[in-house]
């Protein structure tokens, strides 16, 4: 009887300890942003979340502060930057934020542009004072600070819309003396990455290089001013949130595959695991750590219109374990689209196995608004013209068995 006992005790014990394991690598549902946004920008101070600009429900720039404070699980507003702006670059040197470029104007009619604004925010005085501006105006791009006698702020790549220009760029401005000089370029174009930073090492990840979106990884050391291939991303992706706790990388969300992955980076061994899914999926967030908890912070519906969350999830990342990669290769390829930028149409050539069961091809705008959408009968090797582009930035994806597989950027003029 006392072995039974014992037994059984102890059975007790193991499924508490699984049903606690399993409580606690939960997503929580916090208290949601005040002001709902797409592709702000997000620094820490102390305890404290500071979120700043991005582009409201009607696709116009903003340039709203909100500080979200964990302790309290409340939201405080503060004085907005002096120019609005999304898709900015911004760090902290010496308890100051720094929000550097961006994107300024509205979706509506493609009425915007890459900026090259400075601003410097107090958060003692609450005052915002505008700063030299960057020699190349552009957003979605990324940047780290290298501190020392000389506090250096590295900002990396990006995009304009004048020209539908991706940049392999690096510029360095210096905080003490208000001054821009040149960096060390990138090996290729890239924008629309995520960015983050330990020690004197910045990874960048994901993106679009040129027209393609990639899952490389490279990591950028100012101070050897090298830059190295790492471990590429388990999905490839872009407008996705990256953060640290000094040790590892996180990246959650994003537009490809799956909008809800949550992955982990180990820089000491340079690989990936797959964590556990955001529950909302989204692209455009912004995600930062506080006291080993992550927090995913407001972003937009991916592929589904657009639409805006003021959702704000976070996670304990330290109880989370790697799940099963279960992503399948189909064996499709995008050949080509040419040409790109287009005039209002475009010809695609593409290969699609003989055993696939369903393939499409459809056509979004910068906010994921499917306008088209054409389905592929053929198998093999498949040519074929897509006309009514709208002008702007668009998303051409490939649609396999209903997941999408690739995507490539395609630009249209006039």
């Amino acid at each position: 009887m006392k072995t039974l006992n014992k037994s059984l005790i102890l059975l007790i014990i193991i499924v508490i300890a699984i049903n606690l394991s399993a409580f606690a690598q939960t997503w929580t549902e916090n208290t949601p942003i005040p002001t709902k946004r797409w592709c702000p920008v997000s620094v820490t101070i102390g305890d404290n979340i500071y979120v700043i600009g991005g582009q409201d429900d009607g696709g116009v720039s903003i340039g709203t502060l909100e500080i979200y404070y964990p302790a309290t699980d409340s939201w405080e507003t503060k004085s907005s930057m002096n120019e609005d702006r999304w898709a900015p670059m911004a760090t902290v040197v010496d308890g100051k934020i720094y929000v550097i470029g961006g994107m300024q104007g509205t979706i509506s009619g493609n009425n915007y542009d890459a900026v090259n604004y400075v601003e410097e925010y107090n958060p003692v005085t609450d005052i915002w004072t505008i700063k030299t501006p960057m020699p190349t105006a552009r957003g979605w791009g990324g940047c780290g600070t290298i501190s020392g006698l000389d506090n250096k702020i590295y900002v990396i790549g990006g995009f304009a819309m004048t020209g539908y220009l991706s940049y392999d760029t690096v510029e360095v401005y210096t905080v003490e003396t208000d001054s821009w000089s040149v960096g060390l370029s990138m090996p290729f174009e890239r924008d629309c990455f995520m960015t983050t930073q330990i020690g004197d090492k910045i990874y960048i990840m994901g993106g679009y290089a040129g027209p393609t979106l990639t899952g490389s990884v490279l990591e950028f050391n100012p101070v050897l001013g090298t830059y190295i291939e790492l471990e590429g991303l388990p999905i490839a992706r872009a407008f996705g949130a990256a953060t640290n706790n000094n040790e590892m990388v996180y990246v959650v969300g994003g537009r490809e595959g799956n909008s809800a992955a949550f992955h982990e980076y180990n820089p000491l061994t340079n690989t990936w695991g797959n964590l556990i899914d955001m529950p909302i999926a989204r692209d455009g967030l912004t995600t930062s750590i506080i006291n080993d908890t992550l927090f995913a912070i407001s972003g937009a519906e991916p592929y589904m219109g657009g639409s805006l969350f003021d959702v704000n999830e976070s996670i304990d990342y330290q109880t989370t374990t790697s799940i099963e990669n279960n992503s399948v290769d189909h064996g499709c390829k995008f050949f080509n689209i040419n040409p790109n930028p287009a005039k209002m149409k475009t010809r695609i050539s593409i290969y699609i196995p003989e055993n696939v069961r369903q393939a499409s091809i459809i056509v979004q705008d910068i906010r994921g608004i499917v306008y088209k959408e054409l389905q592929i009968l053929e198998r093999g090797d498949c040519s074929f013209t897509i006309e009514g582009l709208s002008k702007g930035i668009n998303f051409c994806s490939l649609i396999i068995n209903g997941k999408k597989v690739h995507t490539e950027r395609l630009i249209v003029v006039d």
